[in-house]
């Protein structure tokens, strides 16, 4: 229940900062997570039931359940906080902001599968670094804001709730 609550909020984050373009994709990896520890239980318990002449292990389920919720948790939170213009006060932050800004000019380019992968990723990588080292001076760091600071606090102070909550 708690991964569940915990994946909702990150969920609604991600909502909130405008960047849920490929919900259904990771409704599919969530599925398929699900299915694979079904298919290949690491853990027998009772049987619930059969589906397709597969026995589904409660345990197996269970844990399908927690690594899916797990893994949407992950992501939701990815597309909530990581961005290029996450700006995080001190040499960290500066560091943060710099890789957010090379992989997003990483991920403009397009890398498609075939013959010579390695020299096209190299190429890319070296593109890359030009188009960085000719955008010029870096912006400078800022300070997280209020409203940063008071949505963080609330995530953690919600997290820990629900931690106390499964303790008990």
């Amino acid at each position: 229940m708690v991964l569940g609550c915990q994946t909702a909020i990150a969920f609604l984050l991600a909502i909130m900062a405008g960047r849920m373009a490929r919900f259904w994709g990771i409704l599919i990896v969530m599925s398929t997570t699900v299915i694979i520890n079904l298919l290949f239980p690491q853990q027998f318990g009772p049987v619930m039931f059969t589906m397709a002449g597969f026995p589904v292990y409660r345990e197996s389920l269970i844990t399908g359940l927690q690594r899916a919720l797990t893994l949407g948790c992950l992501f939701f939170l990815s597309k909530a906080f990581i961005r290029p213009d996450l700006r995080l006060p001190g040499t960290i932050g500066r560091i943060m902001a710099e890789s957010m800004g090379f992989l997003s000019l990483f991920l403009d380019e397009k890398l498609s599968p075939g013959k010579n992968i390695i020299s096209r990723l190299d190429a890319i990588l070296f593109k890359v670094q030009d188009r960085k080292l000719a955008s010029g001076k870096e912006k400078p760091v800022s300070r997280t804001t209020v409203r940063g600071f008071i949505a963080v606090f609330c995530v953690l102070a919600i997290n820990v709730i629900f931690l106390i909550l499964e303790i008990r």
